[in-house]
């Protein structure tokens, strides 16, 4: 009661007290449609500023905070997700099922529709999470953690069995009979369970039918529930790291590709000729590893921090400038290290080296256009090119682009809190794991068969070994310590994010927690096989150099 500028004043004081209070996380804040509309009108009304604006005005800046916003109409609806936009400058996803939902989801920056009818699940307990359920039932079928144990397993079971049914059957008589009616059972409930859910998703189409909203979205979620909103989300800031990964790969292997074909021909060398194909091969399993790993969401959406928008935010473009010079300045010493142990000990280098483009004649081969005069004695092809010969310049560039090519992968990957780490995907941790393994291989001549058939010269003396695997080294070290130092400093809300313990305090039941206890389960497992790949490394290393 009173004058409208004493209840402005009044409700002003409470939103401060019932938002300060909120900050706490100590309760929820619920407002009905009208007191929104009711507030717009207040700001319209009042063009000055005055205490009825200046209190309307902090509500509406404080608008994320509430929870609940009840018997809104789809005018309110509107206004609501607009003020979220102009006010607590927010991104909003909309979702809804009907026509009256259109304008709103029309206004919000992403939207999704409703299927509406709810088919067999309308029967199901309300205290039992579909949605819930059905997500912990995916997760069954994904090998990681113990479940790749228990499918090992089930196959070693599937194995025994099967060997005893086929001595069974040899031998016939009543063991073999046993096996004819076990396997006429099982496809009989095979049939069975085929049947049923056929005439489940058959119940379901008849029963859930697209809304009017799925006209105007985007997206549509196939259940006629909100929770599909979360995967949406996590799916969504997976994609996004993981471009913003790819994007910032290119961008360095760019760089190396062109910096490393200058190197070989500007001295009149080359690659042999599996040595290509082999780059490529560590390259297209490294992109395979990380799209499966970076495609993976998060068990939780973190509510602190999201993926920039560009690779030139000021951490990551500072991260690339810094890996890129490492990794120049790696080759630039590996090539002049190759280049005086050519002219100490290799018979294929040529001070005399040069590439010119020679004009062609009208009578003449494809071959005429390009020829080099890289061996005065050499033979040539029909495109004027020497066989190859091994030398330690391409030998170096070869180790060197290969290992760096692993190294920009592992180093880039944006990993927690947008997506899988490095650690919870067995495909990456395998690559990476023999990429390096054959990096070192080849520089010790371990197994000195591969190096033949890869052309690749054999260094002259353990000196030249041990300083390349220190260059190796040295790139690695320096371009990880790099990056990290970028996050920590310029990027603090995600090195906190990264580093922040998984904590189980919610329901053991609920699918997220069974999901981080399966990739804790898969990080272990994986640490145990990367220790495996790093002591055979050293014994490689300590046992030629």
């Amino acid at each position: 009661k009173g004058s409208k500028k004493l209840s402005i004043q009044f409700c002003f004081r409470s939103t401060q007290n019932i938002m300060n209070t909120n900050n706490g996380e100590n309760c929820t804040v619920v407002v009905t449609g009208r007191a929104i509309e009711k507030i717009l009108q207040t700001m319209k009304s009042n063009n000055g500023i005055n205490d009825s604006y200046i209190g309307c005005l902090y509500f509406m800046r404080n608008l994320n905070q509430i929870s609940v916003i009840s018997r809104s109409s789809p005018e309110t609806k509107q206004n609501v997700i607009s003020c979220l936009k102009k006010y607590c400058d927010m991104k909003v996803l909309m979702c809804g099922d009907g026509v009256n939902d259109i304008a709103a989801m029309k206004t919000a920056d992403i939207s999704a529709a409703l299927l509406t009818g709810y088919g067999k699940e309308k029967s199901v307990s309300e205290n039992i999470d579909v949605e819930n359920e059905r997500r912990k039932l995916k997760l069954n079928d994904r090998i990681i953690g113990n479940n790749r144990l228990n499918a090992k397993r089930l196959s070693i079971l599937k194995k025994e069995r099967s060997r005893e049914d086929r001595i069974a059957l040899k031998k016939g008589g009543a063991a073999a009979a046993r096996v004819l009616a076990e396997e006429e059972m099982a496809r009989k409930a095979a049939l069975t369970k085929v049947e049923d859910r056929l005439n489940d998703e058959l119940n379901d189409v008849d029963n859930i039918k697209p809304g009017e909203a799925s006209l105007a979205a985007p997206f549509t979620f196939l259940r006629p529930c909100v929770d599909g909103a979360e995967q949406l989300l996590r799916s969504g800031i997976a994609a996004t790291a993981f471009s913003l990964s790819c994007h910032r790969s290119i961008a360095l292997n760019s760089l190396m590709a062109c910096f490393n074909l200058a190197t070989l021909y500007r001295n009149g060398f080359r690659y042999g000729k599996y040595m290509w194909n082999v780059e490529l091969s560590f390259i297209m399993a490294m992109d395979q590893g990380q799209q499966e790993i970076s495609c993976m969401p998060r068990p939780r959406i973190s509510p602190h921090i999201r993926p920039h928008r560009s690779i030139f935010q000021p951490s990551s473009a500072l991260s690339i400038l810094l890996q890129s010079i490492t990794h120049l300045y790696t080759l630039i010493l590996g090539h002049h290290a190759a280049t005086v142990i050519e002219r100490k000990y290799g018979k294929s280098f040529n001070k005399d080296v040069t590439v010119r483009l020679v004009q062609p004649q009208l009578y003449g081969s494809l071959g005429e256009l390009f020829q080099s005069s890289s061996a005065k004695d050499g033979k040539t092809n029909i495109f004027g090119k020497t066989p190859f010969k091994p030398n330690q310049v391409t030998n170096t560039v070869f180790i060197l682009s290969c290992f760096q090519n692993t190294l920009v992968a592992v180093i880039n990957h944006m990993g927690p809190p947008f997506n899988g780490s490095i650690f919870e995907s067995r495909t990456f941790c395998f690559w990476v794991g023999l990429s390096f393994l054959f990096c070192i291989a080849a520089v010790t001549e371990t197994f000195e068969p591969l190096n033949k058939i890869l052309e690749l010269a054999p260094l002259p003396t353990k000196h030249s070994k041990s300083l390349l695997l220190s260059l190796m080294v040295f790139d690695g070290l320096i371009s990880f310590i790099a990056d990290r130092l970028c996050t920590y400093f310029l990027d603090r809300k995600r090195w906190n994010e990264a580093l922040r313990p998984v904590q189980f305090k919610d329901d053991m039941d609920h699918a997220a927690v069974h999901e981080e206890n399966l990739l804790l389960q898969e990080r272990k497992m994986n640490q145990v096989l990367s220790l495996v790949f790093v002591l055979t490394a050293a014994w490689l290393t300590l046992q030629k150099c």
